[in-house]
């Protein structure tokens, strides 16, 4: 990879990371979301969505079952502190992509108190971002892999069989209850 892609990839240069379809597709197969609150109008994954303009992070959740690639910068604590807010306030059902950093305040905060299942994806996903230079104007691109590991960290008060069938598939799946 070149350095320049490289130094947007570990930094926040750029947080608009389009969520790879396949990807994603498996997950919606069992979960049908209702609500995209972190996207862009041309990489929307849902009918209903919001973007930065509309600020996700401004409206209730309350019903919809959501999917979210939120924003890999400094901001992704505050998806996190939301998702455990509509989680625990709302019963809302929220499936995360964020990069698998165990490490972070928002991981500990957020995630082992009240996630129900975390995926620790296989394999580095590959993501487009429009803003890389392998993006050309006809839409043509090379797909970049992350240099960071991925995971799906889960919020989900009924989740079936099928549901645990699509995460084992993608990746190692705990329960953070489980952990202590």
């Amino acid at each position: 990879m070149e350095e320049k892609n490289m130094s947007v990839h570990f930094s926040s240069a750029s947080n608009t990371w389009d969520t790879p379809d396949d990807f994603y597709q498996k997950l919606n197969s069992v979960w049908n979301f209702t609500l995209d609150p972190a996207a862009m109008d041309d990489t929307a994954k849902c009918e209903k969505y919001y973007t930065p303009e509309t600020d996700g992070l401004a409206h209730s959740w309350a019903g919809e079952t959501v999917w979210c690639n939120p924003p890999y910068g400094r901001e992704i604590s505050k998806w996190f502190k939301k998702f455990d807010e509509e989680f625990k306030e709302n019963g809302t059902t929220i499936i995360a992509l964020p990069p698998a950093r165990t490490d972070t305040r928002y991981f500990h905060k957020f995630v082992r108190s009240s996630a129900t299942a975390i995926c620790f994806v296989q394999g580095r996903l590959k993501f487009d971002n429009r803003s890389l230079p392998s993006w050309k104007e006809d839409g043509s691109h090379k797909k970049t892999g992350a240099p960071f590991p991925s995971m799906v960290v889960v919020y989900d008060n009924n989740i079936t069989p099928e549901k645990f069938e699509v995460l084992n598939s993608i990746g190692f799946v705990v329960q953070p209850f489980l952990l202590g």
